[in-house]
C-alpha cells in the first residue's frame, strides 16, 4: 500500500492487491490479515529542506492505525493515540469512513491525559460515531469531554492526483536510451503509461520518444 498527502488536505493512494481474499468476520475485517504479518511501514516527508525525511519501522501489529500510532511514538516520540475505520454494506459500497488522532505534546497535563486514555478505551468505533451523524467537531466533544479545547482550523480532505503529462515524461526520461530505442523498435514506436493512483493514461509517439532520444 501507498498513501500520499499534502498540507491542504489532498489525498491519494494505491493498493498493489487490492483483493485480499480474507473473509469477513463478525468482528469486521481482519485488516491484519490482508496486510500481512510481516513488513515495513516507511514514513517520507518532505519539510522543504535539502533531503526528505525518511523512517522505517518495523510493523507492529498489521492494523493501520495502530501500526501509525506505533511509528509515531517510537520514531519521532509522539505518545499518539490513532483510530480508523471505514464500514462497507452488504453490496460493496463504503458508506462511512473516517479517523482522528490525539496527540500528546508537550508539557501535558497527567491529569488530563489519563481521562483521555480511559475515555480512547471506551469510545465506539470511528465508523459507529460517523453512522450516528457526528461530525469531526462533534467527535471531537466526545473525546475532550470535560476537557477545553479550541478548534484552530478546518481543512477538507479530497483525492486529487498530482501526475500530469510533463510528469510522466520526465519519468520516461528515466528509462535510458537502450530502452527507449526497443520501445522505438518493438513496440510500434509508441508507449501509454498509465497513473496507477487516478489511472489517467498518458500516450507518447514516435516523435516523443525520438525527442527523449535527442535523434
Amino acid at each position: 500500500m501507498n498513501a500520499e498527502t499534502d498540507a491542504a488536505g489532498h489525498v491519494r493512494a494505491t493498493v498493489k492487491n487490492p483483493l485480499s481474499g480474507v473473509p469477513v468476520t463478525p468482528e469486521g475485517f481482519d485488516v491484519a490479515g490482508a496486510v500481512g504479518r510481516a513488513g515495513f511501514l516507511h514514513v517520507t516527508k518532505d519539510l522543504g529542506l535539502r533531503e526528505p525525511y525518511r523512517s522505517t519501522v518495523q510493523l507492529a501489529t498489521s492494523e493501520i492505525a495502530a501500526d501509525l500510532a506505533y511509528y509515531l511514538t517510537t520514531s519521532e516520540q509522539i505518545p499518539s493515540s490513532i483510530a480508523l475505520g471505514a464500514y462497507l454494506e452488504a453490496e460493496g459500497r463504503v458508506s462511512a469512513a473516517g479517523g482522528f488522532m490525539v496527540q500528546v505534546m508537550p508539557p501535558g497535563n497527567e491529569e488530563n491525559i489519563a481521562l483521555l486514555e480511559e475515555r480512547l478505551r471506551t469510545l465506539a468505533p470511528p465508523t459507529a460515531l460517523l453512522r450516528e451523524g457526528l461530525g469531526p467537531a462533534q467527535i471531537l466533544e466526545r473525546i475532550f469531554a470535560q476537557i477545553p479545547f479550541e478548534i484552530k482550523e478546518e481543512t477538507p480532505i479530497l483525492f486529487h492526483c498530482s501526475c500530469s503529462r510533463r510528469q510522466v515524461y520526465r519519468m520516461l526520461s528515466g528509462l535510458g536510451s537502450a530502452e527507449l530505442a526497443e520501445i522505438l523498435l518493438k513496440e510500434g514506436g509508441t508507449i501509454e503509461v498509465t497513473c496507477e493512483f487516478c489511472n489517467e493514461q498518458y500516450r507518447y509517439d514516435r516523435e516523443d520518444l525520438r525527442e527523449l532520444l535527442n535523434v
